[in-house]
């Protein structure tokens, strides 16, 4: 008589009456020619006596895609998961790795599709190495690109971070890779502050990459060529020159010539100076709007200056004037800084004082002796001047003077001397000396 069996083929059950003896003559009475790869439980010899189920899982004709060389393997086998078709070729696959059955998608433990045409494509991840801030992370992905693969594996660059590949590189290989932290930049421009993270080698880049350019004269601190300072703080100078034409009064020279038409003192314009008149060009330079130097190019004369030129009176002219001593006749008057002295009243550098009773003439000293500066001594000893208060008296002696000023020093006794220090006309009395000079020393 015939029993019940329950029959499972790839994995669907259905319960079968048979007569058959053996559970190969079941599933041959069944449709099913088994092949040497599929899979029965149990064996196929076994009697069906005591069987109360069969398990059949027949073998398919598999294309195993290995990449990314594309090694391709070809056999028939009874395995459910991808994961049990990689370990026929010795791959032991990971949660990273890829796999496809026909273009879709798979996990390594689904079940495989019962069809019996299959290409199981195997993408395998590859290890990246990636070291960020001096710690060292390993991730596998399957990106197509580098910067795919730290996406997948959840590194993000955030802040200019740089990379020692680049993020279009494709992902074939093992691969190391150093994220560097970029520079916190401060750089002073224009007025304001702007802030930055930089990657550069050096302060042109880094500013280039900011938008920040510099122009005609412009420079920064530090220079363009230099490495990324270390406490991050760069300055750009805004630089313009401008030149700058100024017009300038050049001043006459006033010379002077003797001569003998015009009366001894007196003075007469022979030629009236004229300013000249030249262009200055100036370069003035300017940082951040602030002058900061200012240089002469050139200076161009437009016109010379004329020399004013004064004739100086030599002449000797007599003059006749009324005074308490009688009429005197004279050829000069001078205004000087009349002082006075007397034989022991005679200041020492030293601070001492002693008494001189002879003068450089050799005269005595007293009253009516008038003492000069060596100049004036030169040209004036033994000439009379009328002093008004003081009278007529006679240049005998030399003494130190009054730096700037003209200057005579008038004699008394001790018993009788006057305190002078005041300015008064002094007349100089005729006849005139020789070589009378034209202008006072």
């Amino acid at each position: 008589m015939g029993r019940e069996i329950n029959v499972t083929v790839d994995g669907k059950t259905v319960k079968v009456h048979t007569y058959a003896l053996t559970v190969r003559q079941l599933l041959v009475s069944m449709g099913y020619k088994l092949t040497a790869n599929d899979e029965v439980d149990p064996a196929p010899s076994t009697w069906l006596s005591n069987v109360k189920s069969v398990s059949l899982d027949r073998a398919h004709d598999f294309s195993l895609w290995v990449g990314p060389d594309g090694k391709i393997y070809n056999f028939n086998s009874a395995v459910k998961t991808p994961r049990e078709l990689l370990a026929l070729v010795g791959i032991s696959a990971s949660k990273d790795d890829v796999v496809k059955i026909n273009g879709k998608q798979y996990q390594l433990d689904d079940p495989l599709p019962s069809n019996r045409n299959i290409v199981l494509q195997y993408i395998p991840a590859i290890p990246l190495s990636i070291t960020q801030d001096g710690q060292s992370t390993l991730i596998r992905s399957n990106g197509a690109y580098i910067g795919q693969a730290l996406w997948s594996g959840n590194i993000r660059l955030n802040g200019g971070y740089g990379i020692s590949v680049p993020f279009t590189l494709p992902l074939q290989n093992a691969q190391e890779i150093t994220l560097t932290k970029p520079a916190a930049l401060t750089i002073q421009v224009d007025g304001k502050k702007v802030k930055a993270l930089s990657m550069a080698a050096t302060v042109g880049e880094a500013l280039a990459a900011s938008g920040i350019t510099l122009q005609n004269l412009d420079y920064s601190d530090p220079s363009e060529d230099s490495a990324l300072p270390a406490d991050g703080n760069i300055k750009v100078v805004r630089v313009r020159e401008e030149v700058v034409v100024q017009q300038e009064s050049l001043p006459y020279k006033v010379t002077y010539e003797y001569d003998d038409t015009v009366e001894l003192d007196q003075r007469k314009e022979v030629s009236t100076g004229k300013y000249g008149l030249a262009i200055t060009r100036e370069l003035i330079r300017y940082e951040d709007g602030v002058e900061v130097s200012r240089s002469t190019e050139a200076t161009t004369t437009l016109i010379e200056p004329v020399d004013q030129v004064i004739a100086i009176g030599t002449k000797i002219v007599y003059h006749t004037l009324d005074t308490g001593y009688g009429t005197i006749t004279y050829y000069r008057a001078v205004m000087v800084h009349a002082t006075s002295y007397s034989p022991c009243r005679l200041a020492r550098a030293d601070g001492s004082s002693q008494c001189g009773y002879k003068t450089a003439s050799g005269a005595d000293m007293g009253n009516g002796v008038i003492a000069v500066t060596p100049a004036w001594f030169s040209y004036f000893k033994g000439t009379q001047l009328y002093v008004p208060g003081y009278g007529i008296g006679t240049i005998l002696d030399t003494g130190g003077g009054i730096p700037g000023q003209y200057w005579i020093d008038l004699g008394y006794t001790d018993a009788d001397w006057v305190n002078w220090s005041n300015w008064v006309t002094v007349y100089f009395l005729a006849p005139a000396p020789a070589n009378v000079p034209g202008v006072l020393p």
